[in-house]
């Protein structure tokens, strides 16, 4: 077994030698000069990254990898870090007095040094086996993980900030007096359950989201349900309820809307509400009749199997259909209609769908693949138009998902190999 220590400097005199708990050969150490009395010597071995916690004495395996690591120092956003460079490369930070890691979205980092140039500032030079790349690192931030015991499956959630409260939809089994599914309001900062609002018999809560209408300053939690009743293949009727948060504490139902069909999506939509039932997406008008609030239709379109996904832009809705890939809506509200612009003649059983601008959009499917399309808008002619163009897929090997944002940003002016 193997053993790290640290020597002191200007004064010569070594610190008692800390055994590494794991087989295998040293490859190096570093600490971070000028970093809190917190962020502790930092020990290599193989593959892997040691840190010795001070008040336990206890050694933390942070992240592990197939190659030797070699630790560099940098300054980032007035503090310095350590950049583990291997074939995971992880960044090392302090904060609030705990050492931290966070990865990098890249492979086989063999070296790295500080950049900095008026036309790349506070930068990275990061060595690979085939290119150098220059890039930054965005700000580094603290993610507080919490776990809250439901009790019950959740299934939805939304986060109202007027009320400081989230609606979570959950589901209870194994209780044939209350089985079903709920919404359940907790309180944003201590998640104690503050009121349960149960749904009926057979009643599946599908969406959830927390909206505002015109002329009405009341933020409300709207739900979209669905029947599943055993003898339909296809929900064929569902609800969409209108709640308000009232005395800080209480779900109270304000308005209900019966539909015939599922409410796969809702999204808050230029004062009005936009839902997905089945195979239409119809719009909602929020107003008063006879002293009650009410949901009114004001138009609805066809054209999809199921508009399972549906996410939207100024008066753009890309919907993304359960077997007929996506399409691009356009509401025209001088005319109340909403028509059919453009969509990809390709099947694909979507599973997410995403806007990344006005003319580009991405989606994931079922195969494990994610593509975007962009909306051939300058084309000569209108079958052009009508055609979402196929920019590029990325296959993949599991449930596909809409990516984050990656932690390093490459500058605009550097070119980027498939």
């Amino acid at each position: 077994m193997f053993s790290g220590g640290m020597v002191g400097l200007p004064a010569p005199g070594q610190r008692p030698e800390e055994p590494l708990q794991r087989d295998g050969r040293p490859a190096g150490a570093g600490a971070a000069t000028g970093a809190p009395p917190e962020f502790p010597p930092t020990f290599v071995l193989g593959g892997a990254a040691a840190r010795k916690c001070e008040k336990t004495g206890s050694q933390a395996w942070m992240f592990e990898g197939t190659q030797p690591i070699v630790l560099h120092t940098f300054r980032s956003q007035g503090s310095r870090h350590v950049f583990a460079a291997s074939d995971r490369p992880t960044v090392i930070y302090s904060s609030n007095r705990k050492l931290l890691y966070s990865n990098v979205n890249l492979r086989e980092v063999s070296h790295v040094a500080p950049f900095n140039s008026s036309s790349f500032p506070d930068s990275l030079a990061i060595s690979m086996d085939s290119n150098l790349t220059i890039g930054t690192i965005d700000n580094i931030q603290k993610l507080h993980i919490r776990t809250v015991p439901l009790g019950e499956p959740p299934r939805r959630i939304a986060h109202q900030e007027s009320s400081h409260t989230f609606a979570v939809g959950t589901q209870r089994v194994g209780q044939a007096e209350d089985e079903g599914m709920a919404l359940r309001l907790l309180d944003n900062q201590t998640f104690d359950t503050l009121h349960r609002f149960q749904l009926g018999q057979h009643e599946m809560l599908c969406s959830l989201v927390s909206c505002t209408f015109a002329e009405d300053p009341v933020e409300y939690f709207v739900v979209g349900s669905a029947y599943a009743l055993p003898e339909e293949s296809e929900p064929s009727r569902g609800r969409i309820l209108v709640l308000a948060v009232e005395e800080g504490s209480k779900l109270t139902l304000i308005a209900e809307k019966e539909v015939k069909g599922a409410v796969y999506n809702l999204n808050a939509f230029n004062g009005k509400l936009l839902a997905g039932v089945n195979a239409k997406m119809h719009l909602f008008k929020w107003g008063m009749r006879e002293g009650q609030h009410e949901l009114t239709q004001e138009c609805t379109h066809s054209g999809s199997i199921l508009a399972l996904q549906a996410v939207t832009r100024g008066d753009f809705i890309v919907v993304g259909d359960l077997m007929k890939s996506i399409s691009l809506l356009m509401y025209k509200p001088e005319e109340g209609i909403i028509e059919e612009r453009a969509r990809d003649y390709n099947g694909a059983w979507i599973s997410a769908v995403d806007v990344l601008d006005d003319d580009t959009y991405i989606g994931a499917e079922n195969s494990f693949n994610l593509f975007t399309l962009r909306k051939n808008s300058d084309a000569q002619t209108e079958e052009e138009r009508n055609k979402l163009e196929v920019l590029r897929e990325l296959q993949g090997n599991r449930n596909a998902v809409i990516p984050e944002e990656k932690a390093v940003n490459i500058p605009a002016n550097r070119s980027r190999s498939d």
